[in-house]
């Protein structure tokens, strides 16, 4: 006996729209008594019961009961790997006279893997894809320098002999606060460690520590929910008084500072103790004292120097001056619990003292610099293990590629590939979809790109015919089930359609 065989016929014998999202090999039952079934809209046959009788519907079919019967209850069955969106008209009556009345409006959109129909934000890229021949890949590990720069200055502030205090992250961009002959600088370093700006200069004291993010007030900077430190003093600026204020004395030399929230947290060391506080109109309340005592004994040397917040992943990194071959960075969660130790130490990376200062963790890599060198180096420090497989760069189609230089324009993709060279060529297998767009964009994409991508087309190397197209249709390819697994010969040209939702691995806090 049917589940639905008790439902009783509706007083109003009419019809409206049922819209479902069903699951990769799953079933959707719907309670409905009626004599038709209209499929308005699915992104790709469904098989519907009705009364015992199963039947493949897409876009535009239609199913009666038949007669002067009537059927109770819909079962949508989908038996392939990839979730379908549907809206099913249901009911009673003659369709045609009831259902389709009025102006018919088009509206353009793309299908999701999740079933969602959103705006048409559709671009093709067409670009050559050089690699490097002799490239063998790259092995990149925890603590690997990614990059590095000299704060030598920039126009009329040079910066060489300056005295560095701490690494900050926000607004998607690193931040490094110095001060020199009695001047103080915070200023905004890209992700190629470049300085691109002072955002502010000459206000504050020169024992001053600067925490967490800070935004415009009246052409002065303020920390938003933060503060900042000086001896076993907190903090903040106040923009109606035009300097700092006094937030709470801790009675004990604070280390380091961080804001999680309405919470503020202060470390002090050696006590190996974090005193949280709730911040609340321009006055602290103690809530409770943590002893960390742990992450010490895990860090097992030198002063514990820098101590961040991270609120894209609710994680606190704890770092200490560090010596040479011992982890000196820990990230715990909100609790405090230990989930990650990294050393970072690499050669060439520590100051002539031994010590690395004012590391932030972003993403997937460390910002800090190294006060006592020459020119007082800043570095790119990886957080993350990872193989880089291709090596070389992606123009534009209609691009002068006489005009770029390998050597000097080539990027290096973490794309899962498989690579060989043959004769000159480079042959590629795996996420060739992904290695194209990271050559192409130079950087990393995020996880679950193949919801961004519509169609590929793989052309012959030197040649207008193609060796393999894929997608083409107004639906994403990971809503079509098509993993990002294909071969190509390189030099070789790659058209691909994204949407403007291609996300990349975000750096900041």
């Amino acid at each position: 006996m049917s589940q639905f065989e008790d439902l009783p016929l509706p007083v109003n014998r009419d019809a409206q729209d049922y819209s479902r999202l069903v699951p990769a090999n799953s079933t959707v039952e719907i309670p409905v008594v009626g004599e038709f079934v209209y499929c308005k809209f699915s992104d790709g046959s469904i098989r519907v019961v009705i009364n015992g009788k199963s039947t493949l519907m897409e876009s535009g079919d239609e199913r009666r009961s038949g007669g002067t019967t009537v059927f109770r209850g819909v079962t949508l069955i989908n038996d392939t790997d990839v979730a379908k969106s549907i809206i099913f008209v249901i009911g009673f009556g003659g369709f045609d006279r009831k259902i389709i009345q009025g102006e018919i409006t088009t509206v353009t959109g793309v299908r999701k893997a999740d079933g969602r129909f959103i705006d048409d934000s559709r671009v093709g890229l067409a670009m050559n894809i050089n690699p490097i021949y002799g490239y063998t890949g790259e092995q990149i590990n925890v603590g690997d320098i990614l990059g590095s720069n000299q704060i030598t200055g920039i126009p009329g502030n040079p910066y060489q002999f300056a005295n560095m205090r701490v690494m900050r992250f926000f607004d998607g961009y690193p931040h490094l606060y110095l001060t020199r002959a009695g001047v103080t600088s915070f200023l905004k370093i890209d992700e190629n460690l470049n300085v691109i700006g002072t955002i502010v200069e000459g206000w504050f004291d020169d024992d001053i520590r600067i925490i967490d993010r800070c935004e415009s007030v009246s052409g002065k900077y303020v920390f938003k929910n933060g503060a900042f430190q000086r001896g076993d003093e907190v903090l903040y600026y106040d923009p109606v008084l035009a300097r700092e204020k006094l937030l709470i004395n801790v009675g004990q030399e604070i280390s380091c500072i961080a804001v999680r929230g309405d919470f503020m947290y202060v470390l002090i060391d050696p006590a190996e103790i974090i005193k949280k506080y709730k911040v609340e109109d321009g006055s602290a309340t103690l809530e409770e004292t943590i002893s960390i005592s742990a992450i010490g004994q895990v860090l097992s040397q030198g002063g514990l120097s820098q101590f961040a917040y991270n609120p894209l992943s609710d994680t606190f990194i704890i770092l200490t001056d560090g010596t040479a071959n011992e982890p000196n960075a820990v990230v715990v969660d909100n609790q405090f619990n230990i989930m990650q130790s990294y050393s970072l130490n690499p050669e060439n990376a520590t100051s002539s003292g031994g010590n690395n200062n004012g590391y932030v963790f972003a993403g997937d890599a460390f910002y800090g610099f190294s006060e006592g060198s020459q020119g007082n180096p800043i570095y790119k420090l990886s957080a993350v293990a990872s193989e880089l497989t291709l090596r070389g760069f992606a123009s534009a189609v209609s691009c002068d590629v006489s005009l770029i230089d390998p050597a000097y324009d080539s990027f290096a993709t973490g794309a899962d590939l498989t690579v060989a060279r043959e004769n000159g060529r480079v042959l590629a297998s795996g996420e060739l979809i992904r290695a194209a767009l990271e050559l192409y964009y130079r950087q990393p994409l995020a996880s679950g790109y193949m919801d961004n991508i519509y169609d590929v087309t793989i052309y012959e190397p030197f040649a207008d015919s193609i060796l393999e197209s894929i997608g083409g249709r107004s639906i994403t390819l990971a809503a079509l089930g098509i993993e990002d697994n294909f071969t190509a010969y390189f030099p070789s040209r790659i058209d691909i359609t994204i949407d403007s939702q291609l996300a990349f691995k975000q750096q900041g806090f």
